[in-house]
C-alpha cells in the first residue's frame, strides 16, 4: 500500500469512507497505546515482584495496570471522532500515574515512600512522560482532523 497525500499536504495511510486518516495520527495512536501498555506492564511487574504485599499500594498497581490496558485499547480502537477523547483519557491516566510517583518519591503516598534508586523508577518516569506528550499531541491532532472533516465546524 503506497502512502498518499491529503489536501493539506500530510501523508496518509488509510482512506475510510472518503475520510483521510493522516499518517502522523495513525503512528501517534500506535505509539501512545504502546506507551500506555508498557506503563501498565511496569506496574503489573512491580506488583508481582513484591508490591502485592503492600496493603494500600499493592491494589493500586493492579488498578493502574487495568486502567492502562483499557485506555490503550480505547486509543487503538476508537473511531476517529472519539480518538481525541480516548487520547485525553490516556493523558490523564499517564499524568496521574506520574503525579502519584512524584508524590511517592518526595513525601510518600499511603505510608509508602519510593526512592529514585528503586527498580523501574527512572523507566516509569520516561515512559509516563512520553505517553503524556504523545497522547496530548494525538488528542490535539485528532481534534483538528475531526473539525476539518465536519462541514461548517472550522473557523472562518
Amino acid at each position: 500500500m503506497s502512502a498518499i497525500t491529503d489536501r493539506s499536504g500530510f501523508r496518509v495511510l488509510f482512506r475510510r469512507r472518503s475520510r483521510v486518516v493522516p499518517l502522523d495520527l495513525v503512528v501517534g495512536r500506535m505509539v501512545g497505546a504502546g506507551l500506555l501498555a508498557w506503563m501498565g506492564w511496569i506496574h503489573l511487574h512491580l506488583w508481582s515482584a513484591g508490591y502485592e504485599h503492600l496493603h494500600d499500594v499493592g491494589p493500586l498497581f493492579v488498578l493502574n495496570f487495568v486502567a492502562a490496558v483499557a485506555v490503550s485499547l480505547a486509543v487503538l480502537g476508537a473511531p476517529l471522532r472519539w480518538l481525541g477523547l480516548s487520547a485525553a483519557a490516556g493523558v490523564l491516566v499517564a499524568a496521574g500515574t506520574l503525579g502519584a510517583l512524584a508524590i511517592s518519591t518526595n513525601i510518600g503516598l499511603f505510608g509508602f515512600k519510593e526512592y529514585l534508586a528503586d527498580n523501574f523508577v527512572h523507566l516509569s518516569i520516561w515512559v509516563e512522560s512520553a505517553a503524556v506528550v504523545v497522547l496530548a499531541a494525538v488528542a490535539s491532532r485528532a481534534g483538528v482532523v475531526v473539525r476539518k472533516a465536519v462541514p461548517g465546524s472550522g473557523t472562518r
